[in-house]
């Protein structure tokens, strides 16, 4: 459960007789998506995010409910400004392909596709250390999760997260027209 490991160490008063089986690593820390977009939109108004790498992530899903699935999945990861590897691929979303009309994927074009735990597998490590970019972080951090349950995978932490749809109050469309981001670049 998401801050559990904050919770017991800092009942702490001191290490003394604190035993670790094994050593705390980022997986075991759960930080609820709230906080981390607090601490971001912190951070970003400090400017402290300027040099960090960063990963723009995108998802289609068959739809909006809980039992939705993904069925694309996108990065692109930037350092200092420029683009240093790019990420898509369609994926199979073991149920039903819905919202055709909306992602235009249709279930013969995921047939072949791999898995959500393949592909997650194939992008995470170049995810490590970036900050997360997404415009709609929460729907995009709740369609992970719901895919790490359904798979029973351990979902980590996505750590900061900026959401370029509450930084502008701006439709992903409106927001690219606003700061000229070419339509063909998203």
């Amino acid at each position: 459960s998401n801050g559990q490991l904050y919770v017991a160490l800092s009942r702490a008063r001191s290490l003394e007789g604190i035993v670790l089986r094994q050593p705390i690593r980022p997986k075991h820390v759960s930080v609820e998506d709230d906080v981390s977009r607090f601490f971001a939109r912190r951070h970003l108004d400090e400017g402290v995010l300027a040099n960090q790498p960063l990963v723009v992530l995108a998802t289609n899903v068959t739809g909006h409910k809980k039992n939705d699935r993904i069925v694309e999945l996108a990065a692109v990861i930037i350092h200092d400004g420029v683009v240093v590897d790019e990420f898509d691929t369609m994926v199979h979303p073991d149920r039903d392909v819905t919202g055709s009309w909306e992602h235009g994927i249709t279930a013969t074009m995921a047939s072949m596709a791999p898995s959500f735990s393949e592909a997650w597998a194939a992008i995470s490590p170049s995810l490590e250390g970036c900050v997360v970019v997404a415009h709609g972080l929460a729907p995009l951090s709740r369609q992970l999760r719901q895919e790490f349950k359904a798979l029973n995978m351990l979902p980590g932490s996505l750590g900061l997260g900026v959401c370029t749809k509450e930084q502008t109050k701006s439709e992903l469309l409106e927001a690219c027209n606003n700061y000229g981001v070419p339509l063909e670049a998203i």
